[in-house]
């Protein structure tokens, strides 16, 4: 109860700083070579008052009639300085084209506060990677691309961030996905299916390091995964992309059981074009695995779409729809053989006639819409309503699987004065799990508040969050947790940061983990109901420094951190409670 106390209390305080009415002056900033709009460039107006450009290039602030000494600064683009003069009777728009430097990494992110920022005035160790970075090292999927990033493991499709979750096999997800704004794990496991994710329609990823359950809620406990997805410039762009692996045969030469070589093969084609105040965006993919390990060859299909349209380019609504499709023949490899000739071969167990127990297929059909709507103010007050409905269903069993996710969340973000920003917000989610052969038919039901303030001066920026959530599971669990964030940054010169920072994060376990049953099975899985939910924090301070020559820059990053989590939930193998069926010890 102290915690929500003092968190509404700092967001108030912070409230209380007096602004005034002056006359409103906007504008926007774009780039000198290609006209597109430049995100997260700093305007500074005589050395006092500055504001940072939206996701749309644009700005808006109140200021008194005179003479300005404007000065536009991005860390990409070369620093702009002039005079201009605000008239109170007819005050003209602002319209600055920035120089691009020679060559530079993109450095402005959203996900560590939900509003776009340089990432060296961010008060928590967020990373980026780059879309160019994913087509320079031909990542034909979106987790092998997420191995480039320090601090980032993918194991066996678990993604872990400083080696906080460790591998559990068939365990959700301590790491949230999100794609454009909104949550993207199955309803019934909590995991990711890195495959779904259109890597060809990357514009940049965002991974924030650390619990953030304050901003993200459940899933959020060691950190974020932020894919943000390209729009179409003014110029259409059409793209193919193709790529073929060959697999060796291993030094143990034993090991190999194929008389043809495994491989890999597939293509991406996408087209992005504007129509006036319309965006279109569309992809396609194919990817066919001749595996190594035996009886594991997959295959996938996945068409995707994002759709834009801005009836007033600089005020007022956006309309969009977005949605993705898949259809794909997958291999869960669980066991293998034995540890000498059949380190690839699933293993046998009981199964008859060549049937693999160590090894599980699917076949899978995958499907998102995203409906969404925002609505921007003159005075540059932002209303934001995102929705998804995430459809997972198996095609090859007797009783097939039915996983349905309804997610919604409203954001609304204001600049209360030069100095503070503030967004709040609301999320719901509604689960609807039909699964004959395994967990049964469940459903979950989740609701959540949240809200971070951000004040800056000068070199000095702080913000603080909370969040409420509520969480009801087939009306036999129920939990409601507050969290809490804490954060600061200060710029040390223009070139180098320290920054400080507390968080809280959870993770509810997922339907199939607590009720998954298939105890009738070679290799036997048991239910769960009365697990809890995971518990964690993060504290770290670090330094960032940005280092480079006029025409090559990057950046070096230090962090100290401490994290602590409990009640992590794992499968375990040979335990069971409160009886054991197989009392000799044995696993299977």
């Amino acid at each position: 109860m102290r915690i929500i106390i003092l968190s509404f209390s700092l967001i108030f305080c912070l409230l209380s700083d007096a602004f005034s009415q002056e006359i409103l002056v906007s504008g926007e900033v774009g780039d000198a070579t290609n006209g597109e709009k430049v995100i997260g460039a700093t305007l500074l107006f005589n050395g006092e008052k500055g504001i940072s450009t939206d996701q749309n290039g644009q700005f808006s602030i109140s200021l008194s009639s005179g003479t300005y000494d404007l000065k536009i600064s991005h860390i990409a683009y070369e620093s702009q300085e002039v005079s201009i003069e605000i008239n109170q009777e007819n005050p003209s728009p602002i319209i600055v084209k920035l120089i691009p430097k020679a060559t530079f990494l993109n450095l402005v992110n959203i996900t560590g506060s939900k509003f776009e920022k340089d990432i060296m005035d961010e008060v928590i160790s967020v990373e980026i990677l780059s879309a160019q970075l994913i087509k320079e090292v031909n990542s034909p999927r979106f987790f092998s691309a997420m191995d480039k990033i320090p601090g980032v493991k993918i194991t066996d499709g678990q993604a872990s961030i400083r080696g906080g979750s460790g591998f559990a096999y068939g365990a959700g997800s301590r790491v949230q996905m999100v794609v454009d704004g909104m949550p993207l794990i199955t309803a019934d496991r909590n995991d990711i299916r890195w495959n779904f994710i259109p890597i060809e329609l990357i514009d940049q990823v965002e991974v924030l390091k650390g619990a953030s359950s304050s901003l993200y809620g459940s899933a959020a406990l060691i950190g974020v995964m932020h894919v943000r997805t390209v729009f179409p410039s003014e110029v259409p762009e059409t793209e193919i992309r193709t790529f073929y692996t060959h697999f060796g045969k291993p030094k143990r030469e034993e090991l190999a059981w194929w008389n043809t070589a495994p491989n890999e093969f597939g293509t991406s084609v996408r087209h992005m074009q504007q129509f006036g105040r319309f965006d279109l965006v569309a992809s396609g993919n194919f990817i066919k695995t001749n595996s190594y390990l035996q009886n594991a060859d997959q295959d996938q299909q996945r068409v995707s779409i994002k759709t834009r349209w801005r009836p007033n380019k600089d005020v007022g609504f956006t309309i969009g729809l977005n949605a993705n499709f898949m259809h794909s023949n997958e291999a869960d490899f669980i066991f293998w053989e034995n540890a000498n000739e059949g380190v690839y071969i699933p293993f046998s167990g009981n199964g008859t006639g060549g049937e693999a127990n160590g090894l599980i297929l699917f076949e899978r059909n995958q499907l998102t819409i995203d409906p969404y709507l925002t609505y921007k103010t003159k005075k540059g007050n932002e209303h934001e309503l995102k929705t998804r409905f995430y459809d997972l269903r198996t095609l090859n069993f007797v009783d097939n699987t039915i996983a349905q996710q309804f997610n919604a969340g409203y954001n609304y973000k204001t600049r209360l004065s030069d100095r503070i920003k503030l967004i709040t917000g609301i999320n719901a989610q509604k689960v609807l799990i039909d699964d004959p052969d395994g967990a049964g038919n469940r459903s979950g039901t989740l609701g959540a508040l949240y809200a971070q303030a951000e004040y800056v001066v000068e070199k000095f920026n702080t913000n603080v969050g909370f969040r409420y959530e509520y969480f009801d599971v087939s009306g036999t669990e129920r939990r409601a947790i507050p969290v809490f964030r804490w954060g600061m940054n200060y710029k040390t010169s223009t070139s180098s940061s320290l920054r400080a920072s507390f968080g809280q994060g959870y993770r509810f376990p997922s339907l199939a983990e607590m009720f998954l049953d298939k105890s009738d099975e070679v290799v036997p899985i048991f239910p769960n109901p009365d697990l809890k939910p995971e518990y964690g924090w993060n504290a770290e301070i670090g330094f960032k420094k940005q280092v480079g020559t006029n025409t090559w820059k990057t950046y070096l990053d230090a962090a100290m951190f401490l994290m602590d989590y409990y009640d992590m939930i794992e499968f375990r193998p040979g335990i069971f409670l409160p009886t054991d069926p197989n009392p000799d010890g044995s696993i299977l």
